[in-house]
């Protein structure tokens, strides 16, 4: 009985294969808002390129672990400007908001 042939060996992980992407794949545009909150240059008169003087963007949303919110329950109440709402976690683990 004749052994199947083998598959032909990978090239050295030092060397990329002959053919595949031997140049760098062009980077995509940045998405809207991409870059924002980056500081913007100034000249030493505190002024941008125009003349005019240059505000940052918003700061970026805190981020808060679902964990660290729920605390092992499956709900929590939200007082917001005088009404409350409850968050909770559903049974397929998404997250939904009721007044």
């Amino acid at each position: 009985m004749t052994e199947p042939p083998r598959p032909p060996e990978p090239p050295p992980a030092d060397k990329p294969a002959e053919g595949l992407f031997q140049e760098p794949l062009p980077q995509p545009p940045p998405l809207p808002g991409e870059g924002e909150n980056l500081p913007l240059p100034l000249s030493a008169s505190g002024r941008g390129p125009g003349g005019g003087v240059l505000e940052r963007g918003p700061e970026p949303a805190p981020v808060v672990d679902a964990e660290n919110l729920f605390r092992g329950q499956r709900e929590v109440l939200i007082e917001h400007d005088g009404v409350r709402y409850r968050l909770r976690i559903t049974r397929r683990n998404k997250l939904i908001l009721q007044k």
